[in-house]
C-alpha cells in the first residue's frame, strides 16, 4: 500500500466512536424502563443493533497498525517501546481517574491496594479495550512478518480465521456458560478482554491492508448493494435478540453479546458499508460543501481515543441527572438522543482539553511534540494533519 493516509479510516473512526457512545447512552436509558415492559424489549433490540462498533474497531486497529508497520518496518523493541509507552500512561492515567469517580480517595491505603487489580484486570471504565491492545501489540509484529510471508494464502487464512470466529461464539454461548471457569485463567475466563476472542477482526484488518487496492475495487462497485442488504441484516438482529430473551430465555446482556455467529456477520457488514461510505466521503472531503464536516471528521479521528478513555467522566453525570429526576417514559424516549449529543459533546471537550494542553495530552496517547505540530492545521483545514501516520495510539471498542 503507497498510500500516506488513509482518509477513509478517519471516516470509520469517527463514526464509530458516536456508535460506541450511542451503545452506552441506550442502555443508560433502558435501565430506567421496567425489564417487563414493552419500551425495555424495544430498547433492548436498538441496543443490540449497535453492537458492531467493538468488533468493528478491532477491524480498524488491525489496519492501523499494519498499515504503520508496512510503511515505517521497526525492531521488534522499538515497536513495543513505542507501543507500550503510549497506551501505557493512559492506561494508569484513566485508572486513577476512574477510581477516583467511583468514590475512591487517592490519600487512602485502600486507593491503592485497589488499583493494583484493575491494572491487571482492565475492569473500570471501558478500559478492557485498552488491555486487549496491549496484547495485540505483542503479537502485531510477529503476525505482521507472517502474513507478510505468506500472502498467496491470505483467503485461506480469511476464511479460516472467519470459520474459527463463529466456533469461539457458538463455544462462548453455548458451552462456556455451562462450565466451571473459575479456576481457568483470568484471560480465558473473562474472555471479553482476550485478545484471542476478537482474533478474525485483526487478522481481516491485517490482510485488507496487504489487499487493499483489490479489496476497495470491488467495495466500490459493490458499496450500494451491501448498503440495501441493511433493511434486512438490522431487523434480523432485533429478530435474533428477542430469540434469545423469549426463545432460549436467556438474560439480556447474553442477547446482546458480540459474542454470537450472527454478530461476526453483522459486524462484517457495518465494517464495509462504513469503509465504502468513507470513502465516498474521503473523495469529496475537499469540496466546498463538505468542509465544515471534514474538519469534524479530522478532529473527531484525532481525538476518538481521548473520547473514549473520557466518557466515563461525562456517563456518569448522565446517571447523576437521571438519578435525581422522576422521567416519564416518554421523555426518557425523547431525551435518549439528546444525551448522546451531550455526553459526545463533554467526552469531545474533556479529549480536546487535553489534547491542547501539554502533559495532558499523554493522558490520551498524543505527545506533546505531535500536539505541536497537529493542532492548529487540524482545527483549520478540511485534511487531517499530514504526519498523522496512525502510529501514535491505541483504537477502541
Amino acid at each position: 500500500m503507497n498510500k500516506k493516509h488513509l482518509y477513509e479510516i478517519d471516516f470509520m473512526r469517527f463514526f464509530f466512536i458516536i456508535g460506541v457512545l450511542a451503545i452506552h447512552t441506550i442502555g443508560i436509558v433502558k435501565k430506567q424502563f421496567d425489564p417487563t415492559s414493552l419500551t425495555y424489549q424495544i430498547f433492548g433490540g436498538l441496543h443490540a443493533s449497535f453492537h458492531f462498533t467493538r468488533t468493528s474497531f478491532m477491524f480498524v486497529s488491525g489496519l492501523v497498525l499494519f498499515f504503520s508497520l508496512s510503511r515505517r518496518p521497526v525492531s521488534l523493541l522499538k515497536f513495543w517501546r513505542k507501543r507500550f509507552w503510549l497506551i501505557g500512561i493512559p492506561y494508569l492515567a484513566w485508572n486513577l481517574v476512574y477510581l477516583m469517580l467511583h468514590g475512591q480517595s487517592p490519600l487512602t491505603l485502600t486507593f491503592y491496594q485497589q488499583l493494583g487489580p484493575h491494572l491487571l484486570h482492565g475492569d473500570l471504565g471501558y478500559l478492557y479495550y485498552v488491555l486487549v491492545t496491549m496484547q495485540l501489540y505483542l503479537i502485531i509484529p510477529p503476525l505482521f512478518k507472517w502474513l507478510q510471508h505468506n500472502q498467496r494464502y491470505h483467503r485461506v487464512i480469511l476464511y479460516s480465521s472467519f470459520w474459527c470466529q463463529i466456533l469461539i461464539t457458538l463455544l462462548i454461548k453455548f458451552v462456556i456458560p455451562h462450565l466451571d471457569t473459575s479456576h481457568w485463567p483470568y484471560l480465558l475466563s473473562h474472555y471479553g478482554v482476550f485478545v484471542g476472542t476478537y482474533q478474525f477482526y485483526f487478522i481481516a484488518g491485517a490482510i485488507t491492508c496487504l489487499n487493499y487496492q483489490e479489496l476497495t475495487e470491488w467495495l466500490d462497485s459493490h458499496g450500494p448493494k451491501l448498503i440495501h442488504l441493511l433493511w434486512i441484516a438490522v431487523p434480523a438482529i432485533w429478530l435474533y435478540y428477542y430469540y434469545d430473551r423469549f426463545i432460549l430465555h436467556l438474560g439480556d446482556i447474553a442477547s446482546k453479546s458480540v459474542h454470537q455467529p450472527l454478530f461476526v456477520l453483522y459486524a462484517c457488514l457495518f465494517i464495509l458499508i462504513i469503509l465504502y461510505l468513507g470513502r465516498r466521503w474521503a473523495a469529496h472531503r475537499l469540496e466546498p460543501h463538505w468542509r465544515w464536516f471534514s474538519k469534524w471528521v479530522a478532529l473527531g479521528a484525532q481525538l476518538s481515543f481521548g473520547i473514549y478513555l473520557a466518557q466515563p467522566i461525562a456517563i456518569t453525570g448522565f446517571k447523576w441527572f437521571l438519578a435525581n429526576t422522576h422521567l416519564s417514559t416518554l421523555a426518557l424516549i425523547l431525551i435518549t438522543p439528546i444525551a448522546l449529543l451531550v455526553i459526545y459533546g463533554l467526552s469531545f471537550g474533556i479529549a480536546y482539553l487535553c489534547y491542547q494542553t501539554p502533559y495532558l495530552a499523554y493522558c490520551i496517547g498524543r505527545p506533546k511534540k505531535i500536539l505541536k505540530t497537529r493542532s492548529s492545521s487540524c482545527l483549520n483545514s478540511a485534511q487531517p494533519c499530514k504526519n498523522n501516520s496512525y502510529n501514535q495510539q491505541p483504537k477502541h471498542e
